[in-house]
């Protein structure tokens, strides 16, 4: 424990803040997912999934049936565990640069446009 603490401690609280909340807000997720399950929906906008390969907390086989409810959905994989955001970023954002280049190619243009001055040294983290 005294390993987690110290690894996202350097994060910063403001950082681990936002995903946090996530398990706070269950129970109002719990409520929209029931309402989605008894009236489906197909979303037709590109999407694009990015599984975290030794995520043990969400394994990738929950995400199974869910292309039933995509019209143009792709799937995409980074080594990592569940923080892939804080284990991988560069991965991460290569991922959805090459999705952003086959859905919205000028898009992915001025995306990596913006990075590359940024980040002249080639760190794609956020």
């Amino acid at each position: 424990m005294d390993y987690y603490v110290s690894r996202y401690s350097l994060q910063g609280q403001a950082k681990l803040e936002g995903p946090l909340r996530w398990y706070r807000t269950r129970a109002h997720n719990y409520l929209d997912e029931l309402r989605l399950l008894l009236k489906p929906l197909k979303f037709s906008m590109p999407a694009l999934f990015l599984a975290a390969t030794r995520d043990e907390a969400l394994p990738s086989s929950m995400s199974e049936g869910m292309d039933q409810y995509f019209e143009n959905l792709t799937r995409r994989e980074v080594d990592a565990s569940h923080w892939v955001l804080w284990e991988s970023p560069t991965k991460v954002n290569e991922q959805i640069l090459a999705w952003l280049e086959m859905v919205a190619p000028a898009l992915a243009i001025i995306i990596e446009s913006f990075y590359r001055t940024v980040r002249r040294d080639g760190d794609w983290s956020i």
